[in-house]
């Protein structure tokens, strides 16, 4: 039997970027920071290692974003997300749905009993 995946996105103008568990959505089509996302998904806290990279500048030089982590069957980790700018993501968690988004700041939420989320442009 075929589960349904955890995280999916809707189509848009951003670049999807996946590794370890750990997804990222970038706002518009900058190749090269993607792939220094991709390269930063290979630190020990990927997470961490992304945020870093993306906020680097400062927080109002950041682009538009969201990071989901789920961890694996059996971790005792929460899923983590954080979204800033023009991104959004919906979670549904132990039957509740949640959405978090963030304009000017960050929104960074732990959530645990994650069933599904789906990244997208905040409406």
């Amino acid at each position: 039997m075929n589960q349904p995946e955890p995280i999916r996105y809707l189509p848009g103008t951003g670049l999807a970027v996946v590794r370890g568990g750990v997804a990222v959505l970038l706002a518009g089509g900058d190749r090269a920071l993607a792939a220094r996302c991709h390269a930063a998904l290979g630190d020990s806290d990927p997470v961490e290692g992304v945020l870093a990279l993306l906020l680097g500048h400062g927080l109002y030089a950041a682009p538009s974003f969201a990071i989901a982590r789920l961890g694996e069957p059996g971790d005792a980790t929460p899923a983590r997300f954080v979204v800033r700018g023009t991104q959004r993501v919906v979670v549904t968690a132990d039957g509740s749905v949640s959405t978090y988004t963030e304009r000017r700041g960050v929104a960074d939420r732990d959530c645990a009993g994650v069933e599904s989320a789906v990244f997208s442009p905040a409406g």
